[in-house]
C-alpha cells in the first residue's frame, strides 16, 4: 500500500540553482525560515570555503540542506530525520531536481545508525528548541511535541555524543537554537565532553523569531 503523505506545497531555494521543493506545513518548525539566513551566517564565517558534504540533522524535508546547496556552499548534502513522511518527500524533491546524485537521505532514530563510511564537514540542524514546551490550543498535536520538544535534551546530548565519529578534522557543525529556551551555556558541557568546542554563538539578523546560530568545531 502506497504510503500517504501530508498535503504538500512547494517553496524554492534562495541561491543561483532555483530547485523547488516539496514540503508541509506540518513539517515546518521554522527551518524553512531560518534555512534562508544558513547561508549568510556560513559566508560571514568561513567565506570563500565549499563543504564537501552538508549533513542536516533533524532535517525534515531538508529546508536548510538543499538551500545551502542551492547557494554553491557544498557539493553533496545528507539528511536524516524520524519523521517518514519527511524523508520521502525530500527524496521527491531530490528525484525532480535531478539532485540524486548528490544527495543521501536515512529514516533514523538514531544517528550512530548512519552508515561508518559517512563523513561531514558540515553539519547544520533545527533540533526541538525546548527542553519542555508549555503547549496552547495551536500546539498539541504530536506532530508540533516532535518538532518542538526534547526532553531533557535527551536528543542533544545524544547527537553530541556520537557526531564526532562523523566528522572531518576540520568540520563544522552549527545548530540553530531558541534564546526563550536556552542559551550556548545549555549545551556547553555536552559539547566540551565530546572534543568539541563552541566557536561563535550569532543572533538571527533575518528571521524574527528568537533564535541563535550556535557554531561549533572540534577542540
Amino acid at each position: 500500500m502506497q504510503k500517504e503523505l501530508p498535503s504538500r506545497n512547494i517553496y524554492t531555494t534562495t541561491g543561483p540553482k532555483k530547485f523547488r521543493i516539496h514540503h508541509a506545513d506540518v513539517m515546518n518548525g521554522g527551518g524553512m525560515q531560518y534555512g534562508q539566513e544558513y547561508p549568510y551566517i556560513i559566508k560571514e564565517n568561513y567565506p570563500n570555503r565549499l563543504f564537501h558534504t552538508c549533513y542536516e540533522w533533524c532535517a525534515g524535508p531538508g529546508y536548510m540542506a538543499f538551500n545551502i546547496l542551492s547557494h554553491e556552499l557544498c557539493q553533496n548534502i545528507f539528511l536524516t530525520d524520524i519523521y517518514d513522511p519527511g524523508i520521502e518527500i525530500a527524496k521527491q524533491s531530490a528525484r525532480e531536481n535531478n539532485l540524486l546524485d548528490k544527495f543521501n537521505a536515512y529514516l533514523l532514530r538514531d544517528i550512530n545508525l548512519i552508515p561508518k563510511n559517512f563523513r561531514f564537514d558540515l553539519v547544520v540542524a533545527n533540533p526541538p528548541h525546548y527542553n519542555e514546551f508549555q503547549y496552547d490550543s495551536i500546539y498539541t498535536a504530536s506532530d508540533n511535541r516532535r518538532i518542538r520538544e526534547d526532553p531533557g535534551w535527551r536528543s542533544h546530548i545524544e547527537f553530541f555524543n556520537t557526531i564526532t565519529n562523523y566528522l572531518t578534522d576540520d568540520a563544522v557543525i552549527i545548530l540553530v537554537e531558541n534564546q526563550e529556551a536556552s542559551s550556548s551555556e545549555t549545551f556547553r558541557p555536552y559539547i566540551e565532553s565530546n572534543g568539541l568546542k563552541i566557536v561563535n554563538s550569532i543572533a538571527a539578523k533575518i528571521c524574527p523569531d528568537p533564535v541563535y546560530f550556535l557554531i561549533i568545531e572540534k577542540a
